[in-house]
């Protein structure tokens, strides 16, 4: 799902750890400008696991 602005996008779903174990999560990102030095990252998992926001350290997120 992407923001009417396209700066801001979350991709969901659910996810296998170790072959067993079921997770859902999202990845919240956010497109800050080029060439990509602001943008973000998140990642929330439905075990409690939040890595909070961080700044892509390379890279670029595009949203289109």
């Amino acid at each position: 799902m992407c923001s009417a602005d396209r700066t801001q996008a979350s991709v969901y779903g659910e996810a296998t750890v170790d072959g067993s174990t079921t997770v859902n999560y999202l990845i919240l990102v956010k497109d800050l400008g080029e060439p990509g030095r602001q943008d973000t990252y998140r990642i929330i998992l439905s075990n409690g696991y939040d890595s909070g926001e961080h700044t892509l350290e390379g890279g670029n997120t595009q949203i289109n």
